[in-house]
């Protein structure tokens, strides 16, 4: 089992230069009904990591584009995406507040007509990271535009979409817990885009949820009759194994 979901991979010879953290972890069948197929899981759990994925044809190893338009600048993310869907990788894991939205704008500059070839997964939620100074990550203060409320949701998704230059999003994640939001007022927002068609399946992607957290998000979605997340992006390596314990068995 492998114990990480992204690999970087180098845009002159194709080899790894590093590892993410994350491990995508399939939690729940999704209810919604369309023409998009839609994995089926009896016992999420026992199905085993990257079923999911698996199911809408991804590969077992995905890029993390975090580094776009913060570390790296444009000519080097659009060589790195490239260098990946050369070799093979076709899952790609970005998030709306990367670089104020420049990450998804290089993935979209990348990608080109090959759109279609590939899984795209992003999120929303956390503040928007506006660049780097004297080395440190700077954050935008704006309120109105984080959070998991309905009308940020439904703007994000609006801006990612028009970034990405698609009309929908493989994965769409929550990226960071939101205390001041209701859960079902999240779900509900959430369902609404997969019955739209704008978005495949949710994924739980909080930096620090926890399994109670995914539970009780899996329990409501249940009692309402909502899409339930497909799919949770845990901490998950070689020295951080809590994941294994809590969420994975």
């Amino acid at each position: 089992m492998p114990s990480s979901a992204r690999r970087m991979v180098d845009d002159s010879e194709g080899k790894a230069i590093g590892s993410g953290d994350c491990h995508m972890t399939p939690v729940r069948e999704s209810p919604v009904s369309g023409p998009i197929h839609r994995p089926q899981f009896i016992d999420p759990v026992l199905r085993g990591v990257f079923r999911f994925l698996q199911a809408i044809h991804t590969v077992r190893f995905g890029l993390g584009c975090n580094n776009f338009g913060i570390y790296q600048n444009a000519a080097q993310a659009v060589a790195v995406v490239r260098k990946a869907l050369d070799v093979g990788i076709n899952f790609l894991d970005m998030a709306g507040e990367h670089g104020s939205g420049l990450e998804e704008s290089l993935v979209a500059e990348a990608l080109g007509p090959r759109r279609k070839e590939v899984i795209i997964a992003t999120k929303f939620g956390q503040a928007e990271m506006l660049g780097l100074k004297d080395g440190n990550m700077v954050f935008s203060e704006d309120k109105a535009r984080q959070g998991a409320s309905r009308r940020w949701i439904m703007q994000a998704v609006e801006e990612s979409l028009t970034r990405l230059k698609t009309d929908y999003i493989d994965l769409y994640q929550v990226h960071v817990a939101d205390p001041e939001t209701p859960r079902e007022e999240t779900l509900r927002a959430l369902d609404d885009l997969v019955r739209q068609g704008k978005v495949r399946a949710l994924g739980e992607a909080a930096t620090f949820a926890t399994a109670d957290d995914l539970n009780t998000s899996q329990a409501i979605a249940a009692a309402n009759g909502l899409t339930s997340f497909a799919t949770m992006e845990a901490n998950c390596s070689i020295l951080v194994r809590d994941a294994e314990k809590a969420i994975i068995q």
